[in-house]
């Protein structure tokens, strides 16, 4: 609402306590399902129903797998917001130069994305725009998007013609947010009498807050990061990215993929006790044979998770311990995974996709791999 640049932090505060504003209480929406059923008053005017992305896909034959599933487990699984809380909070300090251009120091894990953003904002070419991103204290996802102190620390450097710093106090970090969304889950699950998964259908609803920042991307990985862990070969996902009236969402740690791995690996547990089969075994029936192609279409190369398995349930004494603990105590297993690089497109198409290396010589010259 407003920006105050002062000598010390106190002025600047006491400025803002001085600002009197007249607030217009409106509609808001503050649950995902609610705000998805919405049919008027929307946050955006351009998305109806308040649905930000929806992303829907479906390989192989879905019905046709749980038709042949001689066990089908469905279940409702709800996971809450998470901040990041990095030792390191967000901190900007913005600079303009005498010959009109404005160096701005971040800390960010997206200097390119800064650049670009600061540039469009205050409408000036990226030639005169410097980011420099110093060592990085914690970032985890948190700062891999712009986040408004950074436009806003450039926007008063450049009104105030002098250095602007700002930094965020604990509780604005929470403010502002960017941290995992609270997410909503529905799954079925249908494997044949040996725990081989036949069939997974999945249903999540994000609450993203009230603007896009980097949900589309969240909401594709709990979908298209499904099918990567394990074989299986008929699988329909339905994925919604929801606005509400709360701080955006964004990447944090396993960008989107925590939620949809707790939910998936706690359904197969489940499953492994209505067949009387270990844990640990149906994880080993499920495996894929690397390399390959999963149905989705992501490559495998390197898969490690064979392994992974005979080293945890041999070091935790899985055998001896699994079920014999005191009340209160307990011996679990789960896997999880993530994409290695981000050259996969993010948008299905059939258009070409490639990748880029570029190194910047000491000597000056440039080579593109």
């Amino acid at each position: 609402v407003a920006a105050v640049a002062a000598d010390t932090a106190a002025l600047a505060e006491e400025a803002l306590a001085l600002i009197d504003v007249e607030y217009e209480k409106l509609p808001a929406w503050f649950d995902a399902e609610s705000a998805m059923a919405a049919e008027r008053d929307f946050i955006h005017d351009d998305r109806p129903h308040n649905v930000e992305k929806h992303y829907e896909h479906n390989f192989g034959d879905v019905e046709a797998g749980f038709a042949a599933s001689y066990k089908i487990r469905e279940h409702r699984f709800t996971c809450p917001a998470v901040t990041h809380a990095a030792m390191e909070p967000h901190a900007t300090l913005a600079e303009m130069q005498r010959d009109g251009g404005i160096i701005v120091w971040s800390s960010t894990q997206v200097p390119y994305y800064l650049q670009r953003t600061i540039a469009g904002v205050l409408e000036m070419p990226e030639s005169s725009v410097r980011v420099i991103k110093p060592a990085l204290g914690g970032g985890f996802g948190a700062k891999s998007e712009v986040c408004p102190l950074e436009v806003i620390t450039a926007m008063l450097a450049k009104k105030a013609g002098m250095p602007v710093r700002i930094t965020y106090s604990r509780e604005e970090v929470f403010f502002t947010h960017r941290g995992r969304p609270a997410q909503t889950i529905d799954l079925k699950t249908g494997v044949d009498r040996d725990g081989k998964i036949l069939a997974v259908q999945a249903r999540t609803v994000q609450d993203g807050g009230a603007f896009c920042g980097y949900g589309p991307v969240t909401v594709l990985y709990s979908g298209s990061l499904l099918g990567a862990l394990y074989d299986i070969r008929n699988m329909r996902y339905d994925g919604f990215r929801v606005l509400t009236n709360k701080p955006s969402c964004g990447a944090m740690r396993g960008h989107g993929t925590v939620n949809m791995r707790f939910a998936f690996e706690s359904q197969l547990d489940m499953l492994a006790r209505d067949l009387d089969i270990d844990p640990a075994e149906i994880r080993r029936r499920n495996l894929l044979q690397a390399p390959c192609i999963t149905v989705n279409n992501l490559r495998v190369t390197s898969y490690g998770f064979p392994e992974c398995i005979e080293k945890v349930v041999a070091a935790s004494g899985w055998r001896e311990r699994k079920g014999k603990l005191p009340r209160g105590r307990g011996l679990g297993i789960a896997g999880s995974h993530y994409v290695s690089g981000a050259a996969n497109p993010i948008n299905r198409s059939e258009l070409p996709h490639s990748s880029v290396t570029l190194k910047a010589d000491r000597d000056g010259a440039a080579t593109i791999y």
